[in-house]
């Protein structure tokens, strides 16, 4: 039985839960291991802002996996920001517009592909303006999300929510429902050689 352990919150906050993994059971399904379902939006103290939080910076990228096998993932700054979808193939392009820099954390790549949801990776860089054209698309500046789903049939644009938080951070949320087929672990996703985490910048 193969065990891959991915944790999507920082160390300091969740060093008494249990750590996020998940494995394949026999025949393929994936099964939860403890009660982990991902990280959560309130897991820092609730009204605590980060000290200092920087402007213009992504400043926290979380993913969630729901009971029904949706998912959940959203993205934290210190102002408002849009989001701009595109499809390209089996992943999802999305860019953050108004950020222009990322906390250290958000830099590192979630392996998702052991939680029973449609989406395989999410990985993140900044992104310059580029010009559309034949053939190409073009985007305007920002920070660019890339979500590799584990079935192309499963890659589309996610329903989109915006909040202010309690704390006074915005916050967008994209939505995905479940995979078509269940169950889908990739055998090789360009992924890099350890699962790392993304936290909020300033803890």
């Amino acid at each position: 039985m193969r065990c891959n352990r991915i944790s999507l919150a920082f160390a300091a906050l969740l060093a008494a839960a249990a750590p996020a993994a998940a494995q394949p059971a026999e025949g393929g399904v994936v099964k939860q291991e403890g009660e982990y379902g991902g990280v959560s939006r309130d897991a820092p103290a609730k009204g605590a802002r980060p000290a200092r939080a920087p402007k213009h910076t992504l400043t926290w990228l979380g993913f969630t996996p729901k009971a029904d096998g949706g998912a959940e993932v959203f993205f934290q700054a210190a102002e408002p920001f849009t989001v701009a979808q595109r499809v390209e193939g089996g992943t999802l392009v999305v860019v953050l517009e108004g950020l222009k820099k990322q906390a250290r954390n958000t830099r590192r790549p979630l392996d998702a592909r052991f939680f029973d949801t449609a989406i395989a990776r999410i990985k993140t860089k900044v992104v310059r303006a580029k010009r559309a054209k034949r053939g190409s698309a073009g985007h305007p500046a920002g920070v660019e999300v890339r979500i590799t789903f584990k079935d192309a049939k499963d890659a589309r644009e996610g329903s989109v929510r915006a909040e202010k938080g309690a704390e006074g951070m915005s916050y967008v949320y994209l939505t995905f429902p479940p995979p078509a087929t269940p169950g889908q672990i990739p055998d090789k996703v360009d992924r890099p050689s350890s699962t790392t985490s993304a936290a909020p910048a300033g803890e």
